[in-house]
C-alpha cells in the first residue's frame, strides 16, 4: 500500500473533541485519533509494507499502533 492510500483508508489523524483533520501532528496527541480506527485494524492485521509514505503517513501508522 502507498502511504496517500493509507491515509485515505485509515481517515487520516483527526482532533477526537471537532473531528477536523488534524495537519500538524504531535501537537497536542491526547486529541489526536485515527480517523477510522476500524479499517486500521484491518492494516495493523494485514499491511506488510508501506511505500511512499510521507512522515505523516508514518506518524499515523505508529499512533494507529499504540
Amino acid at each position: 500500500m502507498e502511504g496517500p492510500e493509507f491515509n485515505d483508508f485509515v481517515g487520516s489523524l483527526i482532533n477526537k473533541d471537532t473531528k477536523e483533520v488534524i495537519f500538524s501532528m504531535g501537537k497536542d496527541p491526547e486529541k489526536e485519533v485515527i480517523g477510522n480506527i476500524e479499517n486500521m485494524k484491518i492494516v495493523r492485521t494485514k499491511l506488510k509494507v508501506l511505500a511512499r509514505s510521507r512522515p505523516n503517513d508514518k506518524y499515523i501508522m505508529v499512533s494507529g499502533l499504540k
